[in-house]
């Protein structure tokens, strides 16, 4: 390959671990696992942006070399023999190798050359010892370390992370630097512990409410009022149509044709006449005008005519009565289709297969505090006194939660509602699903582009986002799908209205 043949420094990435790819799926796996994790540890310890970037594509292209290692001996389960270790060891040297013919690489190759160096010299290709190592390789060793034995362990048995990190600290001060092994055990046990108080925060809803009672008439009464009114399906609270999952069960069977989702959206009077002014719109005329919904599906598409089926059922959602709460239901409605757009913008961007799946997750990545607000909304002239503000932040406590509880009853599948419960985060891991993670990026990139709900847009760093961090995409590609949304909403704004 040359260099000239790859237009950025992403395609040459890509193309490499395309390569690392073909060779073994797991490889790619291994090496995003580390990546994404060396720049979060790399931002726990506050070292230079500049260094971060490097040892992300350090770690990401670290094992190339040994796609010319024997698979009898990569892939070989027991104890190596010296004459095949003494091969194995050779995969650092042919990966500095390898990357050496990319000037744009050459900042990382010592990273490259020296992840499997060790404190007391024992380490290869040189024997370099304590500083003689460079610390972006001196990382790289822990969080390489780290994750083959949480993935793979002795044997194929994957460790638990507790095990692993009692195997890091004793390596502490001969193999790893001392000081940065007990700064990354750490790091991880610190990461684990948010995450089960994330957890525990996010499950609150469908544990116990009851724990605390909130001060009669508060905000917090009424929205928990609502809640276990819900668990007590004593309140029918608004809900995505039963066509939205209809269309979904006929576009996953793979003997559906358009007559049936034509004969599913026919039953609904108002989607009909809504969808056929989506497929007359400027973002799908053609030559003819369309009459029919079985005219409307071929120009629009079958996956798409899903999403803007799910859009018009959605708005219904979001439209109340109260004229305080109305303003506020219109910004949350524009932050879901910005959101949706997004989503399925950052799919495509991502190649991730079915971009509309994730058009209808972004779409309904709110659901909850949609129908907490909704709810409020309704009931306002009881409750004139109430803070609009403190309603919000009290709808924010708890929508993931109580919108994952009302996927689940819904019917709608498990992956849905964690996606829904998990988007918000607030902390990231860098084996958190892509969903979750794009599913936030979107989120922030809405109110970037300007349609959060309170949000000024000048507020929020993309660029400083785990989820975009972990997702891999860089700040310009970023920036595209921001003028795309706004274009996009700009063209829809009274289409679903």
């Amino acid at each position: 390959m040359s260099e000239n043949k790859h237009g950025t420094l992403k395609d040459l990435i890509n193309s490499l671990m395309r390569e690392m790819e073909k060779n073994d799926p797991s490889m790619k796996v291994h090496a995003t696992n580390v990546a994404n994790q060396c720049v979060l540890f790399m931002k726990d310890l506050e070292r230079p942006s500049k260094e971060i970037n490097h040892i992300y594509i350090a770690a990401l292209l670290h094992d190339i070399g040994m796609i010319y290692i024997p698979k009898k001996i990569s892939s070989k389960k027991s104890e190596l023999t010296v004459t095949e270790m003494a091969y194995m060891k050779k995969h650092t040297l042919i990966s500095e190798k390898i990357l050496s013919k990319y000037t744009i690489l050459k900042d990382i190759l010592p990273i490259i050359r020296s992840h499997h160096e060790a404190e007391n010299g024992s380490g290869y290709p040189q024997g370099l010892k304590g500083n003689e190592i460079p610390i972006g390789a001196k990382i790289l060793s822990i969080v390489n370390t780290y994750d083959r034995l949480i993935s793979r362990g002795i044997n194929d048995e994957a460790m638990s992370p507790d095990h692993a990190l009692d195997k890091i600290k004793k390596m502490s001060g001969t193999i790893f630097d001392e000081i940065l092994a007990d700064r990354f055990v750490k790091f991880i046990q610190h990461d684990e512990i948010n995450e089960e108080e994330s957890s525990e925060n996010n499950q609150e809803f469908e544990i116990n409410n009851n724990t605390v009672e909130p001060p009669p008439g508060s905000v917090k009464e009424i929205i928990s009022d609502i809640i276990q009114k819900f668990k007590k399906s004593d309140i029918d609270l608004p809900v995505l149509p039963e066509i939205v999952k209809d269309i979904q069960e006929v576009l996953s069977s793979p003997s559906s044709s358009a007559d049936e989702l034509a004969a599913i959206i026919e039953k609904d009077a108002v989607i009909s006449v809504r969808l056929i002014a989506v497929a007359n719109s400027v973002l799908y005329r053609g030559t003819e005008r369309i009459l029919s919904i079985k005219q409307a599906i071929p120009r629009i598409g079958a996956k798409e005519t899903q999403s803007i089926v799910a859009t018009i059922a959605n708005k219904g959602l979001y439209e109340v009565k109260d004229k305080v709460f109305k303003k506020l239901m219109e910004k949350l409605w524009k932050h879901s289709l910005a959101s949706a757009f997004a989503a399925r913008s950052l799919a495509e961007l991502m190649r991730l297969g079915d971009s509309e799946k994730f058009y209808f997750m972004g779409l309904i990545h709110d659901i909850g505090k949609v129908l907490i607000l909704k709810t409020l909304g309704d009931l306002h002239y009881k409750y004139e006194s109430l803070d609009v503000d403190e309603m919000l932040d009290e709808a924010k406590a708890v929508h993931t939660s109580f919108g994952s509880a009302t996927l689940r009853k819904c019917g709608f599948s498990d992956g849905y509602a964690r996606m829904c419960l998990l988007h918000a985060g607030p902390k990231f891991k860098y084996n958190t699903d892509q969903e979750i993670l794009l599913l936030n990026l979107a989120g922030n990139i809405a109110k970037k582009a300007g349609y959060g709900v309170r949000s000024n847009p000048d507020d929020i760093n993309i660029s400083t986002l785990d989820s975009r961090i972990l997702l891999g995409i860089e700040p310009p590609e970023i920036d595209t799908v921001i003028e795309k949304i706004q274009t996009l909403m700009s063209d829809v704004s009274d289409l679903f209205n």
